[in-house]
């Protein structure tokens, strides 16, 4: 059996939140949430974030990144609106007929 080849994140083209801090120029975590995060959506494998470097260069270059035509990551849900969407869902919360 041959052993896998292990592909670096840099050839896939996917940085760390770190490495995309860096790539952006050494900003830091408040500057990158506030200025970079809302036009570069991450990719998340696991728990973990990475950050598209394409769209990272679209970025800088400051084309807005939904018009490269990716799909994006869908939303994730927050605790409220799951919390909602279960109560809906739950018997004991809908309307009984009288």
């Amino acid at each position: 059996m041959a052993a896998r080849e292990i592909i670096s994140l840099s050839d896939c083209g996917l940085l760390t939140r770190r490495n995309a801090m860096r790539w952006c120029g050494q900003i830091g975590d408040e500057r990158f949430d506030r200025e970079v995060s809302p036009y570069c959506a991450p990719r998340y494998i696991g728990q973990e974030r990475f950050y598209d470097l394409d769209d990272l260069k679209a970025w800088k270059r400051g084309l807005p990144v939904d018009r490269l035509g990716r799909p994006t990551q869908a939303p994730v849900e927050d605790d409220w609106d799951r919390l909602r969407n279960d109560l809906h869902k739950n018997r004991r919360n809908q309307a009984r007929p009288r």
